[in-house]
Parts: C-alpha cells; sequence; structure tokens
C-alpha cells in the first residue's frame, strides 16, 4: 500500500514537472518554441568533467633507433635438384636443425653408391700394389732386379695410395651433396613467406628459397650526436654508473614503455665520420615479439631532472584523421574540439605534451559521442 502511494507521488511529480516546464516555455518563446525547447532539454548529454593531472616526472631525451634481428638468413640451396618438400608454414617459428626444403636424392644416392664402390676398387688395387712391391723389394735384395725397376714399383704404390685418399675425398664430397638435399634451418627464428615452391628446379644460381629472422632477443640501434654523447658521459659519471651503461627504455607506437637491460647496452668504440655521431646498442628479450625486425622504436634516456607533465585519463583521448584530441566543457555548457600532442601513457592516464592547460575541463568519458558546438549538462567535476 506504501509502495504505490509512492509510485503516484513520483508520477504526480513527473507531470507536475512536465507541466511547469511546457507553462515557463510556452510563456518565454511561444507554444511551438517550447516543444522544441524541451526536445533539445531531453536530447543534450550529461556529462563527467575533470581537469588534467600534474606529475613530475623525469626529464626524458628522445631518440629514433631501429629494431636490428641479432641473425637474419637468406634459405639457399646447395646443390640442383627438384623441390620435392616444402616442410614449414608461412611465418612459422623454426629451430636450428628443423626441416625446411627436401631435394630430389636419387641421382645424390648413386653418386655415393658410385663413390663407395671406386674407394673399394681403389683399396683392392692398393693391396695387389702392396703385395708386388713387397715381392720386388725382396728380389732387389738378391739383386734378381734392378733398383730402377724397384724404383718403379714403389711409384705404383704411391700412386695407388693417392688413388685411394681421392676415392676417399669423392665419396665425401658426394655424401655431403646428399645431406644437402635435405635443407635445414642454420639459425632459430621466424621464418616468412615460401619463396621457392614445391617442384620448381633449384640450383646454386636460384635465388633464396626463404628468410629466416631472429626476432628474440633483438638489437636496438641509435645514434648520439657528439654533444649528446660529452652529455651521456657527464651525467653517469655524476651518478656513478658506468660509462656504457645509461638508463635506457623503449616507447613504442602505443605509448607503452619497455625496459632495458643495464647490462646488455653497448657503446660503439668510435665516432662515424661522415655523420659525426657514435652507435649505441642495446639487446632485448622481446619473448612477446613486440619488436619486429627494421621497424622503428623510440628509445628514452632517462636524466636525473624532474619537469611536472599533464596528464590525463585514456578514456579522454579520442582519435580521427588529424590526430588525437580530447572534448573540452566551455563555460556556457558546449563541448568542443581540442586537439593534442600526446606522450607517454602510465596507469591508464596519457601524458599530454601540448593542447591543454591544468584549468582546462575536459570531458573524462563519451566525448566520442559529442561534436564542436554541442550542448550539454555537466553532472559532476572531478580533479584529475
Amino acid at each position: 500500500m506504501k509502495q504505490s502511494i509512492l509510485k503516484i507521488i513520483g508520477i504526480l511529480l513527473l507531470i507536475a514537472l512536465a507541466v511547469y516546464f511546457i507553462f515557463y516555455y510556452s510563456a518565454k518563446f511561444g507554444a511551438n518554441k517550447a516543444v522544441q525547447a524541451m526536445r533539445a532539454q531531453a536530447t543534450t548529454p550529461f556529462v563527467r568533467v575533470g581537469t588534467p593531472t600534474v606529475r613530475n616526472m623525469d626529464s626524458n631525451t628522445r631518440f629514433i633507433a631501429l629494431v636490428n634481428p641479432l641473425n637474419a638468413v637468406d634459405v639457399k640451396t646447395q646443390v640442383a635438384g627438384t623441390v620435392q618438400e616444402v616442410s614449414f608454414t608461412d611465418g612459422q617459428f623454426v629451430r636450428e636443425g628443423d626441416t625446411l626444403f627436401t631435394i630430389e636424392s636419387d641421382r645424390y644416392k648413386a653418386n655415393v653408391s658410385a663413390a663407395k664402390a671406386n674407394l673399394s676398387k681403389a683399396e683392392a688395387d692398393l693391396k695387389q700394389v702392396k703385395s708386388d712391391y713387397a715381392r720386388q723389394k725382396q728380389l732387389h735384395r738378391t739383386k734378381d732386379i734392378s733398383t730402377a725397376d724397384l724404383e718403379k714399383s714403389e711409384s705404383r704404390m704411391a700412386q695407388a695410395e693417392a688413388a685411394v685418399e681421392q676415392a676417399k675425398a669423392t665419396l665425401e664430397l658426394a655424401e655431403i651433396d646428399l645431406k644437402h638435399t635435405n635443407i635445414t634451418a642454420p639459425i632459430d627464428g621466424r621464418i616468412g613467406q615460401v619463396l621457392i615452391t614445391k617442384g620448381n628446379y633449384v640450383d646454386l644460381a636460384s635465388p633464396a628459397l626463404a628468410r629466416i629472422v631472429q626476432t628474440t632477443p633483438v638489437k636496438i640501434t641509435f645514434s648520439l650526436s657528439d654533444k649528446e654523447h660529452l652529455a651521456m658521459r657527464k651525467m653517469l659519471k655524476a651518478k656513478g654508473t658506468p660509462n656504457d651503461h645509461p638508463d635506457l627504455q623503449l616507447e613504442l607506437s602505443d605509448k607503452s614503455v619497455l625496459p632495458l637491460s643495464t647490462d646488455r647496452i653497448f657503446l660503439d668504440n668510435e665516432m662515424d665520420r661522415a655523420t659525426a655521431t657514435i652507435s649505441l646498442y642495446a639487446e632485448y628479450d622481446n619473448v612477446d615479439e613486440l619488436l619486429v625486425p627494421n621497424n622503428h622504436v623510440t628509445v628514452l634516456w632517462k636524466s636525473n631532472e624532474e619537469k611536472p607533465a599533464l596528464f590525463v585519463p585514456q578514456t579522454a583521448i579520442y582519435n580521427d584523421a588529424n590526430g588525437s584530441y580530447v572534448m573540452l566543457a566551455k563555460p556556457d555548457d558546449t563541448a568542443v574540439q581540442q586537439y593534442v600532442k600526446t606522450g607517454r601513457t602510465l596507469e591508464n592516464a596519457v601524458e599530454i605534451e601540448s593542447g591543454l592547460t591544468t584549468k582546462d575541463l575536459i570531458v573524462l568519458s563519451g566525448g566520442q559521442k559529442l561534436h564542436n558546438g554541442q550542448s550539454i549538462h555537466i553532472i559532476q567535476t572531478e580533479d584529475k
């Protein structure tokens, strides 16, 4: 009974509020404009707003760096023949020793058999020649043959021994060629697409069959100018750290930051004469394969100084073809699009490098549904 009474009271209050708006807008604007005003009032969105947060952050120097693979191999054939089998799929991660391609091997097996037969013949010939030489040597002692005849026998034995060694080498080469009909991965890494498919004839002049790139770990390479190099040396000396171990971080395209291990960073031993720069290298495990070889990343060099930086929630940042922007709440209760330059991302907040001040009121969520000049209702103001 009590709940029914409360419902009736609520309905009456809503009716009274609607009647009030009708009379108010009718008196002020007329009947038609009153209806339009009420519709506008009903469609005006309610938004939460807040101000940017100021944080004291390390002052970082940024460098554009290149991601290099530690190893990269073009897989080529070392024998001629038809590709009988491709044993991997495009983009697969392969281990050293994994079979990649199989070349027809019948001819190479026959070569091995022929080489073994030649070796057997050469060994048999050597055995006979040695036996003959032993008899010739005995006859020479009894002076039944001349010294010249003995020397001829020695020469035949030396030639037979050489023939055996040549047959062994020929057999070894034939076995190597047979082994090369099974093309294996020379390194661990991610293999690209198949460049020569099953059924194609290949030889030593053929292009690469595939390419393997080592993706874990990778090497980050960038250059320091003479001025930057001296500044780094002085700062590290002041901090008491090794000269070649600066505090570096990686910044990805989405502004996320990855640490670099200081014990895997080293500086080159000379300046480049052409550019007057010195290269710095850093090895990164890249277990998640977030870094792609030959891509560019940003390296952050942390200094001792702290500078104030503005941050806003990630939910307040939107993007279009012109870049990143926020929606500002103006004093006249309208929303205005404001483009900004974003920096690093920390704890679900994005650094604003330019475009905002600490006094700006930003729409904290739902801004992608707003357009320039749209009326809004501010229902809550938060200090962010």
